[in-house]
């Protein structure tokens, strides 16, 4: 995951021009591996370049995006894939929002809501946090509910972003509180030695955060 690629990442620095963010997007394909390749060429020289500049290039060159879900026991789940809205800047770095309209009946996962042909998905992905916000709504804007989903901060790069799920997310459905859900699946990753202890800690913390925000964001 990203934060572990990050520590990778300062270590590296130690002997060599490293760019942050160097082992996240070397992971991602050939295509970033150069990039970084070229950024750290030119930090060599004198320059001053930064991992998140490359990042938000790349997920600007195309409008559809993969998201690659992994969990801790090793299972990837791809979703998408999503349209690329916008890519904002922020205080801390940026914001990416993505879209996508479900062609197939179903059930939204967490909120048990029905899904119909025509809903939409906003999803809010920020830069560094622990969390990707998903917003549901009917073909009429109506919202239909929230899910954050709580994992490390996403790797971004060409038509792909990457992280590894921390089970445990917080639903909210119009008029009604939020809730923390999946905390015990969480725990049980824990015990069997998934998710180191402080990470732990971490995922518990933002899910506390997200059950005031999204209470206090959304209806």
């Amino acid at each position: 995951p990203r934060p572990a690629k990050e520590t990778l990442d300062n270590l590296r620095s130690q002997v060599t021009p490293t760019i942050q963010g160097h082992h996240s997007l070397k992971s991602m394909g050939d295509k970033e591996s150069n990039l970084v390749d070229c950024a750290e060429e030119a930090l060599a020289q004198g320059a001053t370049i930064q991992g998140i500049h490359i990042e938000q290039h790349l997920a600007k060159k195309t409008k559809r995006i993969i998201i690659d879900h992994y969990k801790p026991d090793g299972t990837r789940i791809r979703l998408g894939p999503f349209n690329l809205e916008t890519i904002q800047p922020t205080s801390n770095g940026y914001r990416i929002t993505l879209t996508r309209t479900f062609t197939k009946p179903g059930t939204l996962d967490g909120l048990g809501v029905e899904k119909k042909p025509g809903d939409q998905a906003r999803t809010i992905i920020e830069h560094g946090a622990w969390y990707i916000i998903h917003e549901y709504t009917d073909p009429s804007g109506h919202l239909l509910g929230v899910y954050a989903n709580i994992n490390t901060p996403p790797e971004i790069g060409h038509g792909r972003i990457k992280y590894l799920d921390l089970y445990i997310d917080v639903v909210k459905k119009p008029n009604q509180p939020a809730q923390i859900i999946d905390q015990d699946q969480l725990e049980e990753a824990a015990r069997k030695g998934l998710i180191p202890q402080d990470t732990l800690r971490k995922a518990k913390e933002t899910a506390e955060y997200l059950k005031r925000r999204l209470d206090s964001t959304y209806p």
